[in-house]
């Protein structure tokens, strides 16, 4: 979903290429893994979704 998703938004309106979208993917999925099972048993559903928002951000 991650792909297609950055697929489309960067792909088609900002003309990023395949490979730095499936990077960007890659690195979105592999630090939001690791820091859901660090950061979710301990802050709760609500601020583990709010760290996803701005890892997602800070990457893209």
């Amino acid at each position: 979903m991650n792909t297609a998703v950055l697929g489309i938004i960067l792909g088609i309106f900002y003309a990023v290429n395949f490979m730095d979208v499936f990077i960007t993917r890659v690195v979105l999925t592999v630090i939001g893994y690791v820091g859901d099972v660090f950061i979710l048993p301990r802050v709760g559903n609500t601020l583990a979704a709010m760290s996803d928002l701005l890892l997602a951000t800070a990457v893209i």
